[in-house]
């Protein structure tokens, strides 16, 4: 019996070793599982922050590109404005100057329309 006894205790022993080899391989697991985790979630964060800060400098080239292109559009605009209103301005001082019988007279109303 001695002699079953010393392999029971060492069967015990070694079930005991195994147990603890496989709690602490178990905790292992769930730290690197933990610190995998942790990391993909360090990972996913700093691509948020990546693409919130190329956003935010995309949304601003965008803005100043369309001040860029208002300020073209005003330019253009008031440029195309001025062009019938300079004609109807020396229309009307020719006018005066030969009569205003002339500017009603003539066959050309475009200008009367275009400044009116």
């Amino acid at each position: 019996m001695a002699g079953s006894s010393k392999s029971r205790k060492k069967t015990e022993k070694a079930a005991a070793t195994a147990g603890a080899k496989n709690r602490t391989k178990e905790e292992e697991e769930t730290q690197a599982d933990e610190g995998s985790l942790t990391d993909h979630l360090d990972r996913a964060e700093a691509a948020v922050e990546r693409n919130h800060a190329s956003t935010l400098e995309l949304h601003g080239q965008w803005r100043t590109q369309l001040l860029r292109m208002s300020y073209l559009v005003m330019v253009v605009t008031l440029h195309i404005a001025q062009t019938p209103s300079r004609a109807c301005i020396m229309d009307i001082k020719v006018s005066v100057s030969g009569g205003l019988s002339q500017l009603f007279d003539s066959r050309d109303r475009s200008c009367m329309h275009a400044c009116m």
